[in-house]
């Protein structure tokens, strides 16, 4: 053990060996701590050492300790010290949850020797190397997976609203954990300050924006160049969300731009000529599904298996706009905030499959007659009430929102979701997660009750529907769950099973 004193004046006992080692640095234990010491290999020049200044003291106060600090500490491995060990520049950061380590690991007794190794994304955004190489314990279920990109994209929309980019955003700097949904960000010494610091990387590939592979090549000082930057990192992180939730990635297909120049043909393939596999109106880049192998299958063909199918119309929008709209017109790009938006909203329109073998668990209703799970084809056993909402604007009738529910048995509707100014993220008042109404299935009849709305009315009627009450959700019915401005009003319609 060697004793140092941090740059805020902590004494602190470090081993004097590293126990893991990254690209750029060697990882120590601390004695007694829940920290670890990352110490930089190379010397740090005057901009990385005001970057980790900036990151311990102002951008840490401004997201970590902000409102909401308790959640949002958990999206990152956020520094809270700087030191200098054995002459090298250091930094202070969360030790990994034990949830990001594999616990079983790979196939056949661990073989590939992951266990207690950390959980990198990479394992689960390809559908071959999950179903090939993990353990079945690691595997979470495709609920999870929507669970994590809800959690990426607010890790981002807080980085973004501080004024940071990440710069290499992708599954190598992010850990998940598909048993709790979990996901955290890692390496935040390399966040980018917008026309203060600058990014250390271009990123890493399948993840870097098309502009940036177009430009890499020019003068790093070259006004042409596109550096990282929120734009790229809006590229990256839609990337990475259709990676977890469709197991293959979005700008790899079939096209070949140079049968004679490899790495001609993928930097078109990422840059100038990048391609969504599912554009609708140019099938060149489709995936080629017939030389796929087993443990790919449906995942990898998006013919079979699209993304407005597996994902729904929320996220299905938005993927229509990274990848079509904003693939080569980087403002057009969806922002953190929709992305989290969609995903959250997206939650709202899930069933349960029944075949508790199926890796999806849940699955996302499209609104059709007869909806069966996009996997493994079993039918959903029940009719769907089904609420769509209505908010009403100062002066004006009620009006749609585009927003749907799908009940199931022993749903609950919380008093967030009854109002339109009401969003669950880590600024959520504790009040607000309350429990507003449950539903429940009676026989052939769906029944909500009210649990705690001393305001919600039958709006076919007139009628108080108080708390404890049973309202039927018949076709047509009409209840508005509150009258607080911003309420929403609720439409019924019964889907068939």
């Amino acid at each position: 053990m060697q004793t140092i004193v941090t740059d805020r004046g902590v004494s602190i006992n470090v081993e004097d060996e590293p126990f893991a080692s990254g690209t750029m640095k060697d990882v120590y234990r601390i004695e007694g701590g829940r920290d670890v010491l990352a110490v930089f290999r190379e010397p740090l020049n005057a901009q990385g050492a005001d970057r980790l200044k900036a990151l311990v003291d102002t951008y840490r106060a401004r997201i970590v300790d902000g409102p909401g600090g308790n959640e949002l500490s958990s999206l990152y491995r956020w520094p809270s010290d700087t030191a200098t060990f054995n002459g090298k520049s250091a930094v202070l950061v969360p030790m990994f949850e034990s949830k990001y380590l594999f616990s079983h690991g790979s196939v056949d007794n661990d073989k590939l020797f992951i266990r207690g190794k950390e959980k990198q994304g990479k394992w689960f955004t390809s559908a071959y190397h999950r179903n090939t190489f993990l353990h079945p314990a690691e595997h979470g279920k495709w609920t999870d997976a929507l669970s994590i990109c809800r959690r990426l994209a607010q890790a981002v929309r807080r980085l973004h609203a501080g004024g940071l980019a990440h710069s290499d955003l992708s599954y190598r700097n992010v850990l998940v954990d598909p048993g709790t949904g979990s996901a955290c960000l890692i390496d935040i010494d390399g966040l980018v300050v917008p026309g203060k610091f600058a990014p250390d990387v271009t990123g890493t590939p399948d993840f870097i924006a098309p502009e940036v592979v177009r430009t890499r090549d020019l003068n790093i000082d070259d006004p042409e160049r596109i550096h990282p930057s929120m734009e790229t990192d809006r590229h990256a992180l839609a990337v990475l969300i259709y990676l977890y939730l469709t197991g293959r990635h979005p700008l790899r297909g079939k096209k070949i731009h140079d049968a004679h120049d490899a790495d001609r043909d993928e930097s078109l393939a990422m840059g100038n000529g990048a391609l969504w596999i599912e554009h609708p109106d140019d099938p060149s880049n489709r995936t080629d599904s017939e030389d796929a192998r087993a443990a790919e299958l449906p995942w990898v063909d998006e013919l079979k298996l699209p993304s407005s199918v597996l994902c729904g119309p929320l996220l299905y929008a938005l993927f229509q706009r990274a990848f079509i709209d904003g693939l080569h017109t980087p403002h057009s790009r969806p922002t953190s905030e929709e992305w989290e938006r969609a995903l959250v909203l997206t939650q709202d329109l899930l069933l349960p499959c029944s075949n508790h073998e199926c890796f999806m668990g849940h699955y996302v209703f499209l609104n059709r007659d007869k909806p069966a799970c996009p996997i493994c084809h079993t039918r959903y056993a029940h009719s769907i009430p089904v609420l769509t909402f209505y908010t009403k604007r100062a002066g004006s009738s009620f009006r749609p929102e585009g927003h749907t529910m799908a009940l199931v048995d022993n749903k609950e509707i919380q008093v967030w979701q009854a109002d339109r100014f009401s969003f669950d993220n880590e600024r959520l008042e504790d009040d607000k997660k309350a429990v507003l109404a449950r539903v429940e299935r009676a026989g052939d009849d769906w029944i909500l009750i009210n649990a705690s709305g001393d305001e919600m009315v039958d709006a076919s009627t007139s009628q108080a529907v108080a708390i404890g009450d049973r309202f039927k959700l018949e076709e047509g019915a009409k209840l508005l769950l509150s009258k607080v401005d911003g309420c929403r009003l609720a439409y019924v319609q019964i889907v068939n099973g």
